[in-house]
């Protein structure tokens, strides 16, 4: 689109930078080879400019097929659940596949450890919460009186720590989201990958027709009308920006109950004695709604997250300490703190 210069100069400088990434460099030299017979005349539109996407075409047919195999493969590992809370029938063992649940009743609670032990406890996924199983896990308790206890232990992906669940309360409790792909969106998908002729958007409207329809019940304009109300409809977007505040606040609350501060060791500046504390965790801080600040970027496309005069009252920290010289005491025990006038801040890009 730039002013001055011929076609082929114009031309020559688009196979130049496309031989500098070496993903191009074969089909550059093929559409140098087709350009030098036809003299230029398949990139050029019916009003006689440089056309990108009969360039698009000629340059990348040999990638496109690439991009969709990886593209399939990317969705077959996301999205295909293979194996069942049956699979994970050895004490100790369970399955590895990623696969997601709805929460049906009362919240869920999230343990550090796979250990029921209230101590342990550090967040909760709330009622109609959706979340994501990297490992199923599963033990059972025998005893003489009773019959054997089968006990899920389910690991979070987002490595908040395990969601612990008797077998029989499972269906009662959870409800497992089957996203796999089927033979019929793989090959519609392989479909859209093959044909030719498509310019990049006409092939991206497809593509996210299909996997919009199977995987949010939502068309390609559908999908794109909702993100344009939320840019360009003021109401829209309070609204869009209300629930994700609804959102950070849940997402903060949980991530600080679950994030566990490291165990500290050192000396004191003159040396005389050796300490460590550990148990500390954020289970007590407190974030009330009106102190989450969402801030949406038109510019930069950035979703920017506040919460501010966040307070916390930490209980049962561990510490112990002696004395390097004499007459060499020690101690230890547990103490409370309190923190005050903390603030988070994240930032998302879209």
């Amino acid at each position: 689109h730039k002013e001055g210069g011929t076609l082929e100069e114009k031309a020559q400088r688009l196979l130049r930078l496309a031989e500098k990434e070496s993903r191009f460099k074969k089909s550059a030299e093929n559409l140098r080879g087709v350009l030098a017979s036809e003299g230029y005349l398949n990139i050029l539109s019916s009003d006689n400019q440089l056309d990108i996407n009969k360039i698009y075409d000629l340059l990348v047919p040999d990638l496109v097929e690439k991009w969709g195999d990886k593209g399939l493969s990317l969705l077959r590992s996301t999205t295909t659940t293979t194996g069942s809370t049956e699979d994970a029938d050895k004490e100790g063992t369970g399955t590895g596949s990623m696969r997601l649940f709805k929460v049906n009743t009362k919240p869920l609670l999230i343990y550090s450890q796979a250990l029921c032990d209230e101590t342990l406890e550090c967040g909760t996924i709330d009622d109609g919460d959706v979340f994501m199983v990297s490992e199923v896990r599963r033990t059972t308790n025998k005893t003489l009186l009773h019959e054997p206890q089968v006990t899920l232990y389910l690991r979070l992906t987002d490595t908040r720590g395990w969601v612990i669940i008797p077998e029989k309360d499972m269906s009662e409790r959870v409800t497992e989201i089957q996203l796999t792909l089927d033979a019929k969106t793989e090959e519609n998908i392989k479909e859209i990958f093959s044909k030719k002729g498509l310019s990049i958007q006409e092939r991206g409207m497809q593509l996210l027709e299909v996997t919009g329809q199977r995987y949010m019940g939502k068309g390609a304009q559908e999908i794109l009308s909702d993100g344009g109300k939320i840019l360009n409809d003021k109401n829209t977007r309070e609204k869009f920006l209300s629930e994700l505040k609804d959102a950070s606040l849940k997402l903060l609350t949980s991530y600080l109950a679950s994030h566990r501060i490291e165990p500290m060791e050192g000396k004191t500046e003159d040396g005389c004695w050796e300490y460590n504390v550990w148990g500390i965790n954020l289970k007590g801080f407190q974030i009330r709604f009106e102190d989450v600040h969402v801030e949406l970027d038109e510019k930069t496309m950035e979703l920017k997250v506040s919460a501010r005069n966040l307070s916390c009252d930490i209980h049962k920290i561990h510490w112990k300490a002696k004395q390097l010289s004499f007459p060499y005491i020690s101690g230890k025990g547990t103490a409370n703190a309190v923190a005050t006038d903390a603030k988070v801040e994240f930032t998302v890009k879209l």
